[in-house]
């Protein structure tokens, strides 16, 4: 009875985002920012992250219902990796390392976003990056086997969340951050296995990770950190935007004050030097 209750409620959503898709990208087309750059869709997006929720709220019965929630988009490894973190939290690693293995497998891997880059809900990529200490735990307590493949695909699974479209800093810190965790974990299980070289590999991984992650998180604070170009204080003196303005930006939601062009033309800035500043990162990530 579960099961088709939640399958009913993965058809609605998949429903809904069949009507609204197409209007939603017209409409967003015809404003004169670049169009239809992956992953952009306030409508996706807050499926995506609704399902998210469910992990947080639903325990053990979200498992059941993002399998079938990432049947209405298999392509999407991020809605595999949901599901490997739904079990990844109950110590279901077998399950979990299956789809990730499926996600890793996907043709893409879209974190669903608002068009308007400063009304992001990051629901998804944050509950994926807290899988760093299931990771650690799984590394000390499965067996050495079990515990290799999972980190063999959670490290896959990492980088592509670094590089998921749209491209995000946040997305590639945390990315970069469970990389990291991985990299440490897979060190303490070789040296566990007392297999030095590998041992030895895997602090190599989590060394270069550890400055990578350095480097991306002091360019995210060169643009969102006081005086920063993308600081909600600098966008108000360039845009003669109100301090509720200011203040809706830094909370993540439209400025109420601004006019659309305005809005438009904040996104259109905010699109450029984020994207500029991750492809600038991923070309130096280590692999």
């Amino acid at each position: 009875m579960r099961a088709s209750r939640n399958a009913i409620i993965v058809a609605a959503v998949v429903a809904i985002v069949g009507i609204l898709i197409s209007g939603a990208i017209a409409g967003y087309a015809g404003r004169g920012r670049t169009p239809l750059s992956p992953g952009l869709d306030g409508t996706r997006a807050t499926a995506l992250n609704v399902a998210a929720r469910r992990i947080q709220t639903s325990g053990a019965d979200a498992a059941e219902f993002l399998d079938s929630f990432r049947a209405g988009e298999p392509g999407n490894a991020l809605n595999h990796y949901l599901l490997a973190a739904a079990y990844a939290r109950r110590g279901g690693w077998a399950a979990a390392t299956a789809a990730m293995q499926d996600g890793n497998r996907a043709p893409h891997c879209l974190n669903y976003a608002d068009p308007l880059p400063f009304v992001r809900d990051r629901t998804a990529v944050s509950i994926v990056r807290t899988l760093r200490e299931e990771f650690e735990d799984a590394a000390l307590s499965r067996p050495g086997a079990e515990a290799g493949k999972a980190l063999h695909e959670g490290r896959t699974m990492a980088t592509r969340i670094a590089r998921a479209e749209p491209p995000s800093l946040y997305a590639l810190e945390a990315g970069v951050s469970l990389r990291h965790g991985i990299a440490q974990a897979s060190g303490n299980l070789a040296q566990k296995a007392g297999e030095d070289w590998r041992t030895d590999l895997a602090r190599q991984e989590e060394k270069a990770d550890a400055v990578f992650l350095r480097k991306v998180r002091a360019e995210r604070q060169a643009l969102f950190d006081t005086g920063g170009a993308l600081h909600p204080d600098r966008l108000r003196e360039k845009y003669g935007l109100t301090e509720a303005d200011a203040a809706a930006l830094a909370a993540g939601e439209p400025p109420p004050d601004a006019d659309r062009r305005t809005q438009e033309a904040i996104a259109a800035e905010w699109d450029a030097a984020e994207r500029a500043a991750v492809s600038r990162l991923l070309s130096q990530m280590p692999d």
